[in-house]
């Protein structure tokens, strides 16, 4: 929300959100930079935002990401805006500025992105898809106006009864969700990686990441591509795989229950067309944790295994097999 006046420019004063005593206002957690906030009212800043699109596509992008999508909403926290344009819509629409500023900021927002949408469309002479950083998987307006999201999450919003709540309720919805992990934990990243995707979802490669604590991290790929890699080789299998309401219980004994939870590896059930795919999800732990006895209840001539250690499908002659817990592995039962 605080776009530079125009290419190669390092001012950001044009189209901007002014406070009720006209100064220009700063979101808290860039104050004092310079980046000041854009009012979604104000026509330049509308035409600033389709310019830089413009210059996206022409460039050779095909998706666009629209950060901090909240726009003016957010800002109704810091101030909110009193600029002409806002006061000028407010009295047409017969909203009271000192009363009604979080409801007119989101009629605001909301009017803001579907013309941005239809103009960028226009110009580009199809509909361009776009997602929305929904920070911390929110789902709202105005995310659901976007395509998909895109956002950082928390290492709370890892563990895997959040994401498998979250994202049955996504698949639910048709919503696709993308994850970045502000973490620098390594095995707490691979196991997000694996959580996320056999989930449906999908994470990216941590690059670069914006810490909470204003440190920048990118981890080492030695320990992350591989994942990736599975990730393309299961691709087809991901793509088609959607939430069932059985348990894991439903296809493991009792004491391959237990060692999993000692070796803190959780599991996903997903139904891919006529196959039950299960997933042992990486523990979030090093690689010191020893490998996992499992015994599934069913014949071993429907059982398919592979991991990310070694993603060649591989058909097994017994029910029993073990798994490490550091690894991702898949099983698929049925034809």
């Amino acid at each position: 929300m605080w776009p530079p006046d125009g290419i190669g420019e390092k001012t950001y004063q044009r189209g901007r959100a002014r406070d009720r005593a006209g100064q220009l206002i700063e979101a808290p957690w860039v104050r004092g930079q310079g980046w000041y906030w854009s009012c979604v009212n104000n026509p330049e800043f509308r035409g600033l935002q389709v310019d830089r699109a413009r210059w996206a596509l022409q460039g050779g992008a095909k998706r666009l990401q629209h950060d901090d999508c909240r726009a003016a909403i957010a800002a109704v926290s810091f101030g909110g805006c009193w600029c002409q344009y806002c006061r000028q819509r407010a009295a047409r629409l017969g909203y009271d500025l000192q009363s009604q500023m979080l409801a007119f900021q989101t009629s605001s927002t909301v009017s803001y992105i579907k013309e941005l949408r239809a103009r960028i469309g226009t110009a580009n002479g199809h509909a361009v898809l776009m997602s929305c950083n929904n920070f911390r998987m929110k789902l709202g307006i105005p995310h659901t106006l976007f395509d998909y999201g895109m956002c950082e999450i928390d290492p709370a919003d890892a563990a895997l009864d959040v994401l498998t709540k979250t994202y049955r309720e996504f698949e639910r919805l048709n919503w696709m969700q993308v994850v970045t992990l502000r973490s620098a934990d390594i095995a707490l990243n691979r196991a997000t990686i694996a959580r996320v995707h056999a989930l449906g979802g999908a994470m990216l490669y941590p690059y670069n990441v914006y810490m909470p604590s204003g440190t920048r991290f990118t981890a080492d790929s030695g320990s992350i591509v591989p994942f990736y890699k599975y990730v393309r080789a299961i691709g087809a299998l991901l793509d088609e795989s959607r939430f069932v309401d059985q348990p894991s219980a439903s296809y493991l004994f009792a004491e391959s229950l237990e060692a999993l939870k000692r070796a803190r590896v959780g599991t996903i059930v997903r139904r891919a067309g006529t196959q039950t795919v299960l997933h042992f999800v990486p523990a979030a732990a090093g690689r010191d944790v020893p490998p996992v006895d499992i015994r599934v209840a069913a014949g071993p001539g429907n059982l398919v295994l592979r991991s990310a250690a070694r993603p060649d499908p591989q058909a097994l002659r017994e029910n029993t097999f073990a798994i490490a817990p550091w690894d991702w592995t898949t099983l698929t039962i049925g034809t």
